[in-house]
């Protein structure tokens, strides 16, 4: 999945393009689903991850997800925000394991050290190239929301948390999510959500599940 700084760059660049309000609770949406941090996480469905085609295909469900918060979705932009990082996080993951070929080591613990050391050098970058504001604040009213029955979201925590990321400076050249890979990323990421966001507002959808899927290993 891409990291909090690479979805808080993808959502500066859509409050660009896209009537964006409330930008502190915009962008906190679009880190919230990791925001995941006294849990095992695989017991904390906060991704939709779904499993469908006979087995055979692998998604982060934004359309569950929408169905089941539609109006929010249209209304208030912590949830857009949310939305959005489940397209984003799909797109990431066609990106890893198409474009780049790492589909057959999905799951390698050795891949994944090495993508989280591209992630900590990404870091720095992001926060330099995409002059990324880190003053997130909890969206008011926010411990009552509907989306804490997904998962009581430790989001005061996970902000704090996350403050170290924009301090990153590691020096080294990524082996795999380089910056060209990132900006396509990003740019991929924005072109995609703004089509969906357009397509939204008309009552109907420009993505969809299985476009977006990718292959189940277990098959």
């Amino acid at each position: 999945m891409a990291s909090r700084l690479m979805h808080l760059a993808v959502s500066q660049r859509l409050e660009k393009v896209l009537p964006i309000k409330n930008v502190n609770d915009f962008r906190v949406g679009q880190i919230l689903p990791d925001a995941v941090m006294s849990a095992d996480k695989t017991e904390v469905n906060s991704h939709f991850i779904k499993v469908f085609g006979g087995g055979k295909r692998k998604v982060f469900d934004f359309l569950a997800f929408y169905d089941r918060y539609e109006r929010e979705i249209l209304y208030d932009e912590l949830y857009l925000g949310y939305y959005f990082h489940l397209i984003e996080d799909n797109l990431f993951r066609l990106l890893l394991y198409y474009d780049l070929g790492l589909l057959a080591r999905r799951g390698d613990p050795k891949l994944l050290e090495e993508l989280y050391r591209d992630y900590h050098i990404l870091n720095g970058i992001i926060a330099e190239k995409y002059l990324i504001d880190s003053d997130l604040q909890i969206p008011q009213g926010f411990s009552d929301m509907t989306l804490n029955e997904i998962y009581s979201f430790e989001i005061g925590e996970f902000i704090r948390d996350m403050k170290a990321d924009f301090n990153e400076r590691i020096s080294g050249k990524p082996k795999y999510f380089t910056a060209e890979v990132l900006d396509k990323f990003i740019s991929k990421s924005v072109k995609v959500c703004s089509e969906e966001y357009s397509s939204l507002k008309q009552g109907g959808h420009s993505i969809d599940l299985y476009g977006m899927s990718i292959e189940n290993k277990h098959i």
